[in-house]
C-alpha cells in the first residue's frame, strides 16, 4: 500500500501503517469465521503478490448488488494480468451467491482506475473520503451486468 499510494495519500499516513495492525484487521475482518466476504489471492514463487475481497455491497446498492472491496496487486507486478485473474475470481464467487451486478470504489487520483475502465466498468458514482486527515474522492465503477465481464456460467 505505500508504494502504490505514495504521492497520493499523506506521507505521514503512509508511514504510520504498520504490519501488526494489518494483520490484525484482516484476521478480525476479512478472515473470521462469520465474514460474508471472500478473499483470493494471487501467488508468485509461494508469496502472495495480489489479493482480491468481494461480497455482497456494503452500501446496499439495489443496482450493484455485489461489491469487489478491494484489489490490490504489487506495484512491480501490475499489468500482468494477475489484476483481471483475480477480478474473473471475485466476478465467479459473486455470481456463485446469485449477484448479478457489482461495484467497485477507487480513489479519483490513482491512475490504476483506468483498469476498471477496461473491463467495462461504468463511473456510476462519485463520494468523498477522509485518509490521514485529508479529503479525497473516490468513483465507483459500475457493473450493471456480470456477465459481460466474465461470460455466461458454465
Amino acid at each position: 500500500m505505500r508504494t502504490t499510494y505514495q504521492g497520493i495519500y499523506p506521507a505521514d499516513f503512509l508511514s504510520s501503517l504498520s504490519y501488526d495492525a494489518a494483520r490484525h484487521r484482516w484476521e478480525s475482518v476479512y478472515l473470521a469465521p462469520e465474514s460474508r466476504d471472500a478473499t483470493y489471492v494471487a501467488e508468485d514463487d509461494s508469496k502472495i503478490v495480489g489479493f482480491v475481497i468481494c461480497g455482497q455491497n456494503r452500501d446496499s446498492d439495489p443496482t450493484y448488488k455485489g461489491e469487489v472491496i478491494g484489489l490490490y496487486i504489487l506495484r512491480a507486478l501490475q499489468r500482468r494480468g494477475i489484476g483481471k485473474q483475480l477480478m474473473l475470481s471475485a466476478v465467479k464467487d459473486l455470481r456463485s451467491r446469485v449477484f448479478d451486478s457489482m461495484m467497485v470504489w477507487v480513489l479519483a487520483d490513482n491512475p490504476s482506475r483506468r483498469f476498471y475502465e477496461q473491463l467495462g466498468g461504468e463511473h456510476v458514482q462519485t463520494r468523498d473520503i477522509t485518509v490521514g486527515g485529508k479529503q479525497f474522492q473516490e468513483y465507483g465503477y459500475g457493473w450493471k451486468n456480470l456477465e459481460s465481464l466474465a461470460g455466461p456460467v458454465t
